[in-house]
């Protein structure tokens, strides 16, 4: 309950709070402490058992190369699995952390909102928050809009991908540019081709297939157990619906304005956010065969989080303030943190051993 108090005490000293280290590293403290003591949570046993497995010498590809690499360097260094969970967590939250100062001076509310939605996921999911650090971290360069940094975001998504191999789709974040110059084409080619995908179902699982081992497509694809509800298909429709809406109102309002003197990365940036929620759209008919493909939403949440930065930065009133959109992510946010993460809520914050 302790935790819980000092969670729900960060969240809202962040909102009050414009700008403060100690705050933002009381948070980063803060999880990972909980890492390293929410020993009950889900996946914490298996991956327990594959990186002892790992440290015995064995090789064992199928959590991917990138994951054995990491298991094999926690090993030598003498590492528990709690230990290592911990300083992975540790350091990707700082690579988090200067993505953020990278693009906005004002990130406490971004960590607020963060630790709302989809932190907790984080806290278990560690593999897939490894290749989440990498690809957030990899988008500064993305939208630089430049060969070397096309480059370096298309390697970086390879390496994320050998950690967790959902990381590969982040590659078509890659073609943001197009979108942006072709927004009403790329949306009409888009449902076009994914009604066909959605009556010729073998199209979009071939493709998915291509990226995964034959277990996870044996799991996610050919297993009706993982087929998300009504309800779960309504929110994370809403919740795609309104990264587009607000990220084109964002980059409607700032283009609209003459007076603002806004930097070719921020700039960049704006155009990026609305392309690639534009393309997530395809995230919704992947969701049909499971639910675990909602999961690649996550890292939305936070780059979405900063678009709003930057939007508060430049835009301070209109018809929808970042005070509105800050509220309206909050409580998304707590809607999906209730609705999805209430067994890790439970196993985090009530049950800790």
């Amino acid at each position: 309950m302790i935790l819980l108090i000092s969670f729900t005490l960060l969240v809202f000293l962040g909102f009050l709070i414009k700008n403060s280290k100690v705050l933002n590293c009381l948070e980063i403290v803060l999880l990972t402490i909980t890492v390293g003591i929410g020993t009950n949570v889900a996946d914490f046993s298996a991956y327990n058992r594959v990186y002892q497995f790992i440290g015995n010498g064995n090789y064992y590809p199928n959590t991917g190369n990138g994951w054995w690499l990491l298991c094999k360097l926690g090993n030598m260094f003498g590492l528990s699995y709690e230990q290592f969970k911990m300083l992975i967590l540790f350091v990707g939250l700082l690579i988090i952390r200067s993505t953020i100062k990278y693009f906005t001076n004002n990130p406490n509310y971004i960590w607020s909102l963060y630790l709302i939605y989809p932190v907790i996921t984080d806290l278990i999911q560690i593999r897939f928050f490894v290749g989440l650090v990498i690809t957030i971290w990899a988008v500064r360069y993305l939208v630089s809009n430049t060969p070397r940094g096309y480059l370096i975001y298309f390697i970086s998504i390879l390496v994320a991908g050998q950690v967790h191999n959902s990381a590969y789709f982040y590659l078509i974040f890659i073609f943001w540019k197009f979108v942006t110059k072709n927004i009403q084409k790329v949306v009409i080619g888009l449902v076009l081709f994914l009604g066909i995908c959605l009556v010729e179902k073998n199209i979009l699982i071939n493709i998915i297939s291509s990226f995964g081992t034959g277990q996870e497509n044996e799991f996610y694809l050919n297993n009706t157990l993982y087929q998300p509800t009504a309800t779960q298909m309504v929110f994370f429709t809403l919740v795609n619906t309104t990264f587009i809406l607000v990220s084109k109102y964002i980059r409607d309002s700032i283009y609209a304005s003459n007076q603002i003197e806004i930097s070719k990365a921020e700039r960049n940036y704006v155009d990026f956010m609305l392309a690639i929620n534009i393309m997530a759209i395809v995230i919704l008919v992947m969701a049909v065969f499971s639910f675990t493909f909602f999961r690649l939403q996550k890292p939305l949440w936070l780059l979405n989080y900063i678009n709003v930065a930057i939007f508060s930065t430049y835009i301070k009133k209109g018809p929808v303030s970042p005070g509105i959109v800050i509220a309206v992510y909050a409580f998304l946010g707590a809607i999906a943190l209730i609705g999805t993460e209430s067994q890790a809520l439970n196993d985090f914050f009530f049950v800790l051993r």
